[in-house]
């Protein structure tokens, strides 16, 4: 019975071992060192050129060492050093910078004056002299007929404005002839209105008319 079970035992394949598929493959001992070989060749290389480099420098440290400098003066004074002369003009800014209280003037006899050219002002011209129209109209002679007269005016424009405001009021006044003469009274001249009727009937209708709208007409002939 002993031996049955045994012989079952081995040829179940179920209870043989089986590897571990989830752990990580191993690495090979060839892989390893070759890994292990580059990096060595790479710090060996580092280290070389860091020797050199330190050997071609020189030794580190030790006492600074100063430079020395060229012989001859540093500083040579040009032949032509141009800019302004102010060799003895600026004792007052030394004396001010040393704590001097120091009162200077203005030397207006070094300033080279610019001679002034007297420029005569040119005269205003004469203002214009004021043309005044004429007053009145070169007279004409006097008009064949009767006379009347319609008022008197001290300008010619009172007086031909009057004559528009009653040829425009009665017909009468507007079929006569107008005529304006001048007159000087008492060294004042006067512009009288004046119109020419063709016969003494005319006349003495025109001025009845004017009368009877309040204005003034009388008969001069």
């Amino acid at each position: 019975m002993a031996e049955t079970r045994a012989g079952y035992d081995e040829d179940l394949p179920w209870l043989e071992a089986v590897d571990d598929e989830d752990a990580p493959p191993a690495v090979s001992a060839r892989k390893m060192i070759a890994f292990i070989a580059v990096v060595l060749i790479a710090l060996a290389a580092v280290a070389g050129t860091m020797f050199f480099v330190g050997r071609d420098a020189g030794p580190i440290g030790g006492e600074p060492e100063l430079i020395a400098a060229p012989e001859g003066p540093y500083k040579v004074q040009p032949d032509d050093p141009g800019g302004l002369d102010v060799a003895g003009d600026s004792e007052t800014a030394y004396a001010t910078s040393a704590g001097e209280e120091t009162y200077s003037e203005i030397d207006t006899a070094a300033v080279e004056e610019t001679p002034v050219i007297a420029v005569e002002p040119t005269p205003a011209p004469p203002p214009p002299v004021a043309t005044q129209p004429a007053e009145t109209p070169a007279e004409t002679a006097a008009p064949a007929g009767v006379l009347v007269q319609l008022g008197a005016y001290t300008s010619a424009r009172q007086a031909e404005a009057a004559w528009v405001l009653l040829s425009s009021r009665f017909p009468e006044v507007a079929a006569l002839d107008k005529y304006v003469p001048t007159a000087r009274v008492n060294g004042r001249l006067y512009h009288r209105l004046r119109a020419a009727a063709p016969d003494r009937a005319t006349a003495i209708a025109a001025c009845d008319a004017v009368k009877a709208g309040g204005e003034s007409c009388v008969l001069v002939n």
